[in-house]
């Protein structure tokens, strides 16, 4: 099964889609408010899917080419003020038209998710997501959650009607929780239970702990003490953390910290595509580094395991990665072969 057959939730019709008719049907409903024309326009540049399915549903209608116009800048706001009296007198007719079909759009979603949902308590298929050493990916969840995943990483996905799972495989992810307090959101990685109704937070599943920042909002952590329990009643709860605090925990929490905001962005910079350290141990750095990259990396010297190092790296750039410590820090880098480099005292 291909990435593509696994994202779509409802036949015939793509997420995307679903979003642009329930946007379109918004506008159709009247002038969008200061913050919902913010909102429009930020759905409008996050996404080359997003432009590309305004588009196709546009393309239904000849006189409604403000909506293709949409798919690229300018804002919806500057294409409105320059339209003429009949040339919205011919949009008032094509809304008409486009309202009818956006609403039995967004019905047809309805019916498909809740029918599915009452014969089956999957209310979706499980499908898992996963990436390659030194790449990443953004995930678009049909609940209008979102989850950027790290390199190396995998989740599963299971959503039900009462609630929706991630499992985390391997690797780490950042998650942006779409608010629904009816129906919880569990991260499960490890022994480790995350669970959370509507905020934003980074999970790391390490050898033997979990690791959990919170950007936004609070998450509750828990533990499962028996493999196959049901982690939505048989976690054991160990108390909530809030944005701006990092946790380690396992059985218990091992850590807890108030994270700055300088250093909050700084420990998720890998989201932007940059490693960013500030002072780190030279091998604390390599064991990060080593995730992007298929190169094994090994310090011949000892010595250089506690020497300090700071900067700005970029994701899959080892290269330059190497060339900064030799430049900037006296470190020796010697290639063996291919896929594997020692590091040692200039």
């Amino acid at each position: 099964m291909t990435d593509t057959d696994k994202i779509v939730p409802f036949p015939n019709l793509s997420t995307a889609e679903a979003e642009a008719a329930a946007w379109i049907a918004r506008r159709d409903a009247g002038e969008l408010t200061l913050q919902e024309q913010a909102d429009f326009e930020a759905w409008i540049a996050r996404s080359s899917q997003h432009r590309d399915a305004l588009a196709r549903l546009s393309t239904l209608w000849s006189d409604f080419d403000v909506f293709r116009k949409l798919a690229s800048p300018p804002p919806l706001s500057a294409q409105l003020g320059r339209r003429s009296d009949a040339s919205a007198l011919r949009l008032n007719r094509s809304r008409r038209r486009l309202m009818a079909v956006a609403a039995s759009v967004i019905a047809l979603v309805a019916a498909g998710y809740a029918g599915r949902a009452f014969w089956n308590n999957e209310a979706e298929p499980s499908v898992s997501y996963e990436t390659a050493i030194g790449s990443q990916r953004s995930i678009v969840l049909t609940d209008g959650s979102t989850i950027l995943l790290n390199t190396d990483s995998r989740i599963d996905v299971d959503f039900t009607h009462a609630r929706r799972e991630i499992r985390l495989v391997h690797g780490e992810a950042y998650f942006e929780v779409a608010h629904n307090k009816q129906r919880p959101f569990l991260v499960i990685a490890g022994n480790g239970v995350v669970r959370d109704v509507g905020t934003a937070f980074a999970v790391r599943l390490l050898p033997q702990e979990v690791e959990v920042t919170v950007t936004k909002g609070d998450v509750e952590l828990g533990t499962i003490n028996h493999v196959g329990d049901d982690p939505a009643t048989h976690a054991h709860m160990l108390g909530n953390i809030a944005a701006g605090q990092n946790a380690v925990f396992s059985d218990k929490v091992q850590n807890l910290a108030l994270v700055s905001e300088a250093e909050l962005n700084r420990k998720l910079a890998w989201r932007n595509g940059v490693l960013v350290y500030a002072g780190e141990p030279l091998s604390r750095v390599v064991a990060d580094i080593g995730r992007y990259t298929s190169v094994k990396i090994e310090i011949a010297d000892q010595r250089l395991n506690d020497l300090q190092v700071g900067g700005y790296f970029e994701v899959g750039k080892i290269d330059r990665i190497f060339e900064a410590l030799e430049k900037n820090f006296g470190v020796h880098v010697r290639w063996l072969d291919g896929e594997h480099v020692q590091l040692s005292r200039l």
